[in-house]
């Protein structure tokens, strides 16, 4: 995936002060994605499940994935039933839409069911927009799609197919936001450390079995295709040679000083502006 980190790239912070509404980030993708999930739940709850119409939504309707019904009580329930495992065999047979989804089904919004799409919509709302008002919405879409695939066949794989949420997701662009804020200064932005503790305790949590029936194999399936296509995006964005910068800068002062140097102009390190290129002299800033 590209990155389009640049100084054309979107921003709310570049809006003109005389559009009193071009400060707020525009970002159509996110905003459809969590209309589409809201309405899905909705209409899920008035007809009272929906499973005529929603079976087309999971990524399989087989329930026997050949190397989960292997044990004796799984390969006598399928033959009872008629049912032959198969893997994705809705999808081999041009239903291709099934292996993204998933993603757009939640939890019954009744009871606490309400809290799956909430947490979800609310955190798909602040890392989405992040990253949307910073690329293209075509590449931000690109991006959604290739980690909802990404996380959905690990917990299809693993577990089968009855799971739903967009969590995954969630997961996959907390960790592109981590890796891009890591690698690629010119991202502009790095993920709070409490914000990133907070998600990775809920991820080991739910391994635990404490939360619940979790898609807990979407969400690392997520987090790991989030994080590898954040760094491909970092570096052909330049972050290698940032990385090789950096450290031949540091080199470079440490006869000099423990200190950073810092510009007199403008008052920026190389801590907190990498690009910056300084030169090495005895006096600090020149």
């Amino acid at each position: 995936m590209s990155d389009d980190s640049s100084p054309g790239a979107p921003n709310p912070r570049d809006a003109h002060p005389h559009r009193p509404y071009a400060n707020r980030p525009v970002a159509p993708v996110t905003m459809v994605l969590i209309a589409i999930c809201v309405s899905i739940a909705i209409l899920s709850a008035l007809t009272g499940g929906g499973e005529s119409w929603t079976r087309w939504l999971y990524i399989s309707e087989n329930p026997f994935v050949p190397w989960l019904s292997t044990s004796g009580k799984a390969a006598m329930l399928a033959a009872s039933m008629g049912v032959e495992p198969a893997f994705l065999p809705e999808v081999r047979h041009g239903q291709v839409w099934r292996l993204f989804t998933p993603v757009l089904m939640h939890a019954s919004i009744l009871g606490f069911g309400i809290l799956h799409i909430l947490f979800n919509m609310f955190w798909l709302r602040d890392l989405g927009t992040l990253i949307e008002v910073r690329h293209r919405s075509k590449a931000f879409l690109a991006l959604v799609i290739a980690i909802a695939i990404g996380s959905n066949l690990l917990q299809y794989t693993i577990k089968g197919p009855f799971f739903v949420g967009m969590s995954g997701v969630v997961y996959g662009l907390l960790g592109y936001i981590w890796v891009q804020g890591k690698m690629n200064p010119a991202f502009g932005f790095e993920l709070n450390s409490q914000t990133l503790m907070f998600m990775m305790v809920w991820l080991v949590a739910g391994f635990t079995g404490m939360l619940g029936p979790i898609a807990n194999f979407a969400h690392l399936g997520g987090l790991i295709m989030g994080a590898g296509i954040g760094a491909i995006a970092a570096w052909r964005s330049g972050a290698g040679d940032m990385i090789i910068r950096r450290r031949e800068f540091r080199a470079a002062i440490a006869p000099v000083t423990d200190a950073l140097h810092r510009c007199r102009t403008c008052g920026r390190t190389d801590r907190t502006n990498p690009e910056l290129d300084f030169r090495v002299s005895s006096v600090d800033g020149e």
